[in-house]
């Protein structure tokens, strides 16, 4: 497939993956029910803040330091992640003999793992995006086939999920290495694993703000609603994140692109066709969302509609700072990001706090969708600001980018013939 499909195939890919992932939500929902749905939610985002912090982010400075160095630089970055999970390898058989709690050990196991698999899963969208979401989708696949193996043979059981999780990404990883043929090895350009550490900071911290401003609301839920709330509450915060899949889409391929040039024309595209997908879905959810919920996860679940549709509405301020973020990680702005997620995140964190013990899920939702508006409209006006772009390249599409996406839409259809 030609690299001037690779959105195109990148949104088909998503667009599987959201029905995969749609599948896996009503299997999980329906075996764990909503009480213990709630206690795999609050599992889950405790397992996705550590992924982050132990990860270090470090596949995502390979944008930065492969313009900067004009090499490939992938043979010195799988070194420094092989080193990583060896030493967290002797560090989780320490904790397994000192401690106990056999559920801290498997959440930082399944921290472990996931952060390899994402951090090969950045690499491999910057070395071929197509061949990345063929490995996912089959892997994806067989996640969901596991699933429903297992809501049909096993008691419910928060911890028969969790293995399933564990044993998706271990899959991802072992297709990422071998069709990549990322093996260690010598490398083939000199490069300070103290720099990329030094410069992996900043993205970590901005990514592990990103899980706090998406996730936190469910970590503060716990500490004033009961489990089968916070399940009720997950419900309509997966609903909402299937919307993520599609900006995700051209978040990876503008990872690919912007890592060797700025695209600026590609990000402003980008922005506009998520903006308007994301308006269809929401108008659509809106219409029909309560009775989809209610025949496909159950009327336990109901409750969960109005929260899914405040977090989908959240997610067209969101399109710009993820859209604009890719480009600013790769030309070295990460630290502006940074503070908008600083600020962002505090705000989160107070207004959940005020708003959950007298509006309960609502409060949440509405905290999280206001903390999302504020990172937005920054991250718009600095891109603006920086590339002197007017507010109506943001919004409506210009003559050139309709041929632009004509041109696509012919390749396209030309290759697949």
């Amino acid at each position: 497939m030609r690299r001037d499909n690779e959105f195109l195939v990148s949104i088909i890919s998503k667009i599987t993956l959201v029905l995969l992932s749609f599948v896996n939500t009503i299997v999980i929902n329906r075996y764990l029910g909503a009480e213990l749905r709630g206690d795999y939610a609050f599992i889950l985002n405790i397992s996705n803040i550590i992924t982050i912090i132990i990860g270090f982010n470090i596949a995502s400075s390979y944008p930065f330091f492969s313009r900067k160095t004009g090499s490939n630089l992938i043979r010195n970055y799988i070194n420094i992640l092989f080193v990583q999970i060896s030493i967290y390898a002797i560090a989780i058989l320490v904790i397994y003999c000192f401690f106990d709690n056999k559920l801290l050990v498997s959440v930082i196991i399944i921290s472990i793992i996931i952060q390899f698999s994402n951090q090969l899963d950045f690499l491999s969208i910057i070395l071929n995006v197509n061949k990345r979401n063929r490995i996912v989708i089959i892997a994806s696949i067989i996640n969901t086939i596991s699933l429903i193996y297992l809501s049909f043979s096993f008691e419910s059981k928060v911890q028969y999920v969790l293995f399933v999780l564990l044993a998706y990404n271990i899959l991802k990883i072992f297709l990422f290495l071998i069709s990549n043929k990322l093996i260690p090895g010598k490398n083939t350009f000199k490069l300070s694993t103290k720099e990329v550490l030094k410069f992996s900071f900043f993205p970590m911290i901005i990514s592990l703000f990103t899980i706090f401003n998406y996730n936190i609301d469910v970590v503060i839920l716990k500490l004033f609603v009961g489990s089968k709330e916070v399940g009720i509450y997950s419900v309509g915060v997966t609903l909402a994140s299937m919307l993520w899949i599609i900006p995700d889409a051209f978040k990876d391929v503008l990872f690919n692109r912007t890592a060797k040039s700025d695209s600026i024309y590609l990000v402003k595209l980008s922005i506009k066709i998520n903006i308007y997908i994301c308006i269809v879905v929401i108008l659509f959810f809106f219409l029909i969302g309560q009775l989809f919920i209610d025949f496909i996860y159950g009327v336990q679940y109901s409750s969960s509609y109005n929260v899914s549709l405040i977090l989908l509405i959240g997610t067209i301020p969101m399109i710009f700072f993820k859209m604009i973020n890719t480009l600013y990680q790769s030309i070295g702005a990460q630290k502006f990001s940074f503070y908008i997620l600083l600020i962002s995140v505090i705000l989160n964190v107070i207004l959940n706090v005020i708003l959950i013990p007298y509006m309960g899920i609502l409060g949440a939702a509405i905290s999280s969708v206001i903390s999302y508006l504020l990172s937005g409209i920054i991250m718009l006006a600095s891109f603006m600001k920086r590339y002197k772009i007017r507010l109506d390249e943001i919004f409506i599409f210009q003559a050139y980018e309709k041929d632009i996406l004509k041109n696509k839409y012919k390749n396209f259809s030309l290759n697949r013939r």
